[in-house]
Protein backbone atom coordinates (compact mmCIF):
# COMPACT_ATOMS: atom_id res chain seq x y z
CA UNK A 1 0.00 0.00 0.00
CA UNK A 2 1.41 3.32 -1.04
CA UNK A 3 1.98 5.99 1.94
CA UNK A 4 0.14 9.94 1.34
CA UNK A 5 1.08 12.76 2.13
CA UNK A 6 -2.13 12.82 4.52
CA UNK A 7 -0.85 10.01 6.33
CA UNK A 8 3.09 10.87 6.13
CA UNK A 9 2.28 14.16 8.03
CA UNK A 10 -0.11 12.33 10.51
CA UNK A 11 2.80 9.48 11.16
CA UNK A 12 5.43 12.87 11.20
CA UNK A 13 3.14 14.31 13.97
CA UNK A 14 2.85 11.47 15.99
CA UNK A 15 6.07 10.91 15.82
CA UNK A 16 6.74 14.73 17.61
CA UNK A 17 5.21 13.80 20.79
CA UNK A 18 1.92 16.44 20.26
CA UNK A 19 -1.07 15.43 19.00
CA UNK A 20 -3.04 17.08 16.51
CA UNK A 21 -4.15 20.35 18.54
CA UNK A 22 -0.61 20.40 20.22
CA UNK A 23 0.80 20.69 16.77
CA UNK A 24 -1.24 22.91 15.79
CA UNK A 25 -0.70 25.71 18.41
CA UNK A 26 3.12 24.71 17.96
CA UNK A 27 3.27 25.94 14.37
CA UNK A 28 0.86 28.82 14.60
CA UNK A 29 -1.86 27.43 12.79
CA UNK A 30 -5.79 26.94 13.69
CA UNK A 31 -6.31 23.39 14.54
CA UNK A 32 -9.08 23.56 12.17
CA UNK A 33 -7.05 24.30 9.27
CA UNK A 34 -4.59 21.33 9.98
CA UNK A 35 -7.12 18.86 9.91
CA UNK A 36 -8.54 20.02 6.95
CA UNK A 37 -5.29 19.91 5.17
CA UNK A 38 -4.65 16.45 7.11
CA UNK A 39 -7.55 15.35 5.20
CA UNK A 40 -6.29 16.83 2.02
CA UNK A 41 -2.83 17.96 1.52
CA UNK A 42 -3.61 19.26 -2.15
CA UNK A 43 -6.29 21.67 -1.66
CA UNK A 44 -3.44 23.58 1.13
CA UNK A 45 -2.41 26.42 0.34
CA UNK A 46 1.62 26.69 0.01
CA UNK A 47 2.35 29.10 2.82
CA UNK A 48 0.39 26.06 5.16
CA UNK A 49 2.41 23.30 3.82
CA UNK A 50 6.01 25.36 4.22
CA UNK A 51 4.36 26.19 8.17
CA UNK A 52 3.65 22.17 8.81
CA UNK A 53 6.82 21.01 6.92
CA UNK A 54 8.73 23.37 9.25
CA UNK A 55 7.04 22.40 12.18
CA UNK A 56 8.55 19.28 11.85
CA UNK A 57 11.74 19.70 10.37
CA UNK A 58 11.01 18.06 6.95
CA UNK A 59 11.14 20.12 3.31
CA UNK A 60 8.35 20.83 1.17
CA UNK A 61 10.54 18.76 -1.02
CA UNK A 62 10.48 15.67 1.52
CA UNK A 63 6.75 15.80 1.26
CA UNK A 64 6.36 16.38 -2.63
CA UNK A 65 8.56 12.63 -3.09
CA UNK A 66 5.36 11.21 -1.10
CA UNK A 67 2.80 9.93 -3.62
CA UNK A 68 3.47 11.64 -6.62
CA UNK A 69 -0.17 11.29 -8.03
CA UNK A 70 -0.82 14.37 -5.81
CA UNK A 71 1.13 17.32 -6.63
CA UNK A 72 1.13 19.97 -4.56
CA UNK A 73 -0.38 23.13 -5.80
CA UNK A 74 -0.40 26.85 -5.70
CA UNK A 75 -3.80 28.48 -4.36
CA UNK A 76 -5.14 29.40 -8.20
CA UNK A 77 -4.27 25.53 -9.00
CA UNK A 78 -0.97 25.46 -10.63
CA UNK A 79 0.83 22.01 -10.03
CA UNK A 80 4.86 23.22 -8.40
CA UNK A 81 7.33 21.87 -9.96
CA UNK A 82 10.73 20.84 -8.05
CA UNK A 83 12.20 23.82 -8.86
CA UNK A 84 9.34 26.05 -7.18
CA UNK A 85 9.43 24.27 -4.11
CA UNK A 86 14.04 24.86 -4.03
CA UNK A 87 12.92 29.07 -4.49
CA UNK A 88 10.02 29.00 -2.45
CA UNK A 89 12.47 26.83 0.85
CA UNK A 90 14.84 29.70 -0.08
CA UNK A 91 12.78 32.22 0.18
CA UNK A 92 11.22 31.05 3.81
CA UNK A 93 14.88 31.11 4.97
CA UNK A 94 15.45 34.57 4.45
CA UNK A 95 14.38 36.94 7.47
CA UNK A 96 10.70 38.29 7.44
CA UNK A 97 12.35 41.86 7.54
CA UNK A 98 14.19 41.66 4.65
CA UNK A 99 11.25 39.92 2.29
CA UNK A 100 10.12 43.74 0.96
CA UNK A 101 13.63 44.13 -0.29
CA UNK A 102 13.72 41.00 -2.27
CA UNK A 103 10.31 41.38 -3.46
CA UNK A 104 11.43 44.48 -4.98
CA UNK A 105 14.38 42.76 -6.62
CA UNK A 106 12.77 39.99 -8.16
CA UNK A 107 9.83 42.63 -9.79
CA UNK A 108 12.69 44.10 -11.14
CA UNK A 109 13.94 41.20 -12.25
CA UNK A 110 10.73 40.26 -14.12
CA UNK A 111 10.44 43.99 -15.98
CA UNK A 112 13.73 43.60 -17.30
CA UNK A 113 12.62 40.07 -18.88
CA UNK A 114 9.82 41.45 -20.34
Amino acid sequence: MKLLREDFLKQKIKESGLNQKEFAVKIEMPYSTLRSILESVGGASIDNIIKICGGLNITVANLQSIDEKKPLTTSTGEELDKSDIEIIELIRKIPSGKRPELRQLIESALKMLE
